[in-house]
């Protein structure tokens, strides 16, 4: 979003760079080469503004890798006139205590609108001081070390910033391959655990028509075959079922995307739309697997909501089903565990196919009801991984759980204070790196970290004193400390609180003036796409060329490459019948790796014959 809204303004140019793998970052530093941008392979150094997008506490030390290879100095305090102004924005700046002595500038909330008014003081002034002062006068940036309390920056209503459709294509296959669309932004259920539900309220959809001319544009200009609807709580879209009938797709030449869903959020109509669609697997959050657990944590769904789901699910034909768990969620008792364990195993007795269970450690994160509560020590949680693992063994059940030190470092940062800055500094001089992927993350280097600076990590899990302030709340989240300790109360007496958005207002104090929850009614579908006339396959045969930087794609990548660019010329593949549908082709041998090729041929079947030129 950020990218196209900045290259969206006249004489302005956002250029994407990514951390380097382990290889690739250690050959930049033996080369002497700088980190560069993917566009123009632009040196870091020589940029006006430097942005990072924190969303993930482990990537700090990866933020600071990143600098080093761009030539950057890792304080702010050492940077100079001649050097980029470095911007931190993402989830994680809700706490940007361990962090502030590496940013210039601090963005809290969301930056739709911030990064607009940032690039104007840029065209105003090219003096560095002045744009950091001008800057931090913008409602959302914080100066680390003013004496200010920056508040969390709202876009008020998501269609005054329609979703890009004309999405960065890449060549290679990415995690995200698909057409991502925010449909909602948001969500007031409540669960007292979700930060997510805390910092991104108000609740704000965006309206229908918005949606759909949206998933038009992006779907004929990328030729991705993948729709994702991305939203905190996808099944609350007031124009759920609209939106249903509209992207169902005859042919099942379109996979649509759901996120995790609550278990009374399935109906027999999701599911019927999503087996149109064809049939992934299907992922269901119920955190907890006791009523009184899920009171606590302010759920709201029952285990008849979930078998009640699981029956749809069976009947529908899944055979993939996962559920997440939490483990260390407070008040949390040895039959709570037992519960996972035993919800497993009846729900596997009944639907037959493959169950995932996924069990995660709980952290009490800023600014939700559970910010003042104790964590799970490392030790205890893989006890809990152990007893799990002894107890969930069943021919259809995988296990799969988060590494404990991950969730124990994560939570270090998520609650710490300013001299945790010295432990990631010296972690990462220590070879801590890319510490968000498993076979990546360095405990000795963390280990060192901490003992070198005299900082013991375990004291950061202890419960917090409500009579003190937190080392995040010089921020206002716009949500009142007085919400969330109600919230806490009403958790230890397992007391339910509802959605504003059907219950009336619950005093969170985000809704003031004109911040309010947007909430659209239901309108007249507008079908996206057409079954095709029954008219017999043509059969076309269509050169290619192979060179320059494609020489070094892989088959695989160049197989999806080709496929995508057939969709957006618009040309009416025929495609294989069944479980998941593929395009119907048949591709020349490919060249090896590295080779060029003028003569690249692909045999494909059209449903629609072309009309002779």
């Amino acid at each position: 979003i950020l990218y196209h809204t900045l290259n969206s303004i006249p004489g302005v140019w956002a250029q994407r760079v990514f951390a380097p793998w382990h290889d690739m970052a250690d050959a930049l530093l033996e080369g002497g080469i700088g980190l560069y941008s993917l566009e123009e392979k632009r040196p870091l150094r020589l940029f006006d503004v430097v942005g990072f997008s924190l969303l993930y506490e482990l990537s700090y030390t990866t933020v600071l890798r990143m600098l080093k290879l761009g030539g950057i100095p890792l304080h702010a305090a050492e940077r100079k006139s001649g050097d980029p102004i470095v911007v931190a924005g993402g989830t994680c700046t809700v706490n940007p205590s361990p962090i502030l002595d590496f940013f210039d500038l601090i963005v809290i909330g969301e930056g739709e609108e911030v990064v607009e008014e940032m690039a104007a003081v840029c065209t105003k002034t090219r003096d560095r001081s002045e744009r950091i002062a001008a800057m931090a006068e913008i409602e959302g940036v914080y100066r680390p070390g003013a004496d200010t309390r920056p508040r969390r920056r709202i876009l008020k209503n998501l269609d005054s910033r329609p979703f890009p459709s004309r999405l960065v294509l890449p060549h290679v296959s990415i995690v995200h391959d698909r057409i991502g669309i925010e449909v909602a932004r948001g969500c007031t259920r409540g669960c007292r655990f979700c930060q997510a539900g805390m910092i991104y309220r108000p609740y704000r959809e965006r309206s229908f028509e918005s949606v759909m001319e949206t998933l038009g544009d992006a779907i004929a200009a990328t030729g991705y075959d993948t729709i994702a609807m991305l939203a905190l709580s996808i099944t609350d879209l007031s124009y759920i079922n609209t939106i249903m009938e509209s992207i169902s797709c005859p042919s099942r030449e379109v996979s649509i995307g759901i996120p995790s869903l609550r278990a009374e959020g399935i109906t027999k109509k999701v599911a019927d739309f999503i087996s149109s669609v064809r049939k992934p697997g299907f992922t269901m959050a119920p955190e907890a697997a006791t009523t009184r657990l899920r009171e606590v944590i302010n759920k709201g769904n029952t285990e008849e909501d979930l078998f009640r789901s699981l029956s749809i699910i069976k009947e529908m034909g899944w055979k993939s089903l996962k559920l997440y768990f939490m483990t260390g969620l407070p008040t949390e008792r040895d039959e709570d565990v037992e519960a996972i364990c035993t919800l497993s195993r009846a729900i596997a007795a009944q639907f037959r196919g493959n169950l995932t269970i996924s069990v995660s450690g709980f952290i009490p994160k800023p600014f939700t009801p559970f910010q003042w509560q104790e964590q799970i020590a490392p030790r205890a949680h893989e006890e809990v991984i152990k007893y799990l693992q002894a107890n969930l063994r069943h021919r259809n059940i995988t296990l799969r759980w988060q590494d404990p030190s991950l969730t124990f470092l994560e939570g270090i940062f998520a609650r710490g204070d300013e001299k945790l800055s010295r432990v990631a500094e010296a972690a990462e001089s220590a070879g801590a790196y890319l510490d968000g992927w498993g076979d990546s993350f360095n405990a000795r280097a963390w280990k060192d970290a901490f003992e070198k600076t005299g900082i013991e990590p375990l004291s950061y899990l202890a419960g917090r004193s409500r009579d003190h302030p937190l080392p995040w709340e010089f921020i206002d989240s716009r949500v009142e400390r007085s919400f969330l300790l109600g919230e806490e109360q009403r958790a230890m007496h397992g007391s339910p609180t509802s959605d504003c958005r059907s219950d009336g207002c619950t005093g969170c104090g985000v809704c003031t003036g004109d911040i309010s929850n947007i909430v659209y009614q239901e309108s007249a579908p507008q079908p996206l796409f057409h079954a095709s006339p029954g008219l017999e396959p043509a059969p076309y045969v269509v050169g290619l060329t192979k060179e320059d930087e494609l020489r070094f794609i892989s088959p695989r990548d160049y197989l999806e490459m080709v496929k995508r660019a057939i969709r957006r010329s618009g040309l009416k593949a025929v495609y294989t019948r069944g479980y998941s549908p593929a395009m119907k082709l048949s591709m020349t041998p490919p060249p090896a790796f590295g080779i060029a090729s003028l003569s690249e041929y692909v045999q494909l079947d059209l449903r629609e014959p072309l009309e002779p030129a």
